[in-house]
């Protein structure tokens, strides 16, 4: 499958008329990109055009705790956004760094290879682990910005091991929080829709102090794209 061909799988998907609940609509595409697309050409067959390439690097980005996000197709005139993240075994921090979180869009993930636990919390006035309320906003100008809201309590609702072809999705407003195993390489084919909220929420042990208000997560390079496109096509193959 080349880019415009997964493009044209989306657009068909996004007509309203189609549309179940969100939930639904992205574990099932997902299933059908998992079973009948074939990633690992496709992420080769992406340095071959540089409109492209240059698209993909310019939404895709190291995160701050070591793993790297790579959007393989962003929304264009979709509903949906594909990527994958990658936790490279030599090069994402403790697992203490991930802070619990939600997102601002629902989405599904099946894990491509390695392994993580993933915990789902609950947020009480009374029960839990109090930690710091953060907002965080949309990524812009190459850099994250948030605000600290307050306190909240928080405690473990579920917890599961996903394991390679496990997939789950998730709605965008439960916290949530992903610890991928040790000693290995952990890829996930991600896909979500459009936001439906202005901002991410992020609990924290520790007042995110260190840079200020703002967390610069630069563009990567192309010439670092193809590297990781090589580099992940190797993993998964």
């Amino acid at each position: 499958m080349k880019f415009n061909e997964l493009h044209d799988l989306l657009e068909k998907n996004s007509s309203p008329e189609l549309l179940p609940p969100p939930m639904e609509v992205n574990k099932e595409l997902l299933e059908i990109l998992y079973k009948q697309f074939n990633l690992n050409e496709f992420l080769l067959s992406l340095e071959k055009d540089s409109n492209i390439l240059k698209l993909i690097a310019s939404s895709s980005y190291t995160h701050e705790i070591g793993f790297d996000k790579i959007v393989i197709h962003p929304y264009l005139n979709t509903n949906f956004q594909l990527r994958l993240n990658v936790w490279w075994a030599d090069k994402y921090r403790n697992a203490s760094f991930e802070n619990i979180h939600t997102h601002r869009w629902d989405y599904a993930t099946v894990l491509l290879i390695g392994e993580y636990e993933y915990k789902n919390y609950k947020i009480s006035d009374s029960e839990g682990v109090e930690k710091y309320w953060y907002n965080y906003f949309p990524r812009h100008e190459e850099a994250f910005n948030m605000k600290l809201i307050g306190r909240r309590k928080l405690s473990i609702e579920s917890n599961e091991i996903l394991k390679k072809g496990n997939i789950m999705s998730l709605d965008s407003f439960t916290p949530h929080k992903i610890t991928p195993k040790e000693g290995i390489n952990t890829i996930s084919f991600f896909l979500n829709q459009k936001p439906i909220k202005e901002y991410t929420d992020v609990y924290s042990d520790v007042k995110l102090t260190k840079h200020g208000t703002s967390i610069q997560s630069p563009n990567l390079s192309e010439h670092k794209l193809i590297e990781l496109l090589h580099k992940v096509s190797q993993n998964i193959s």
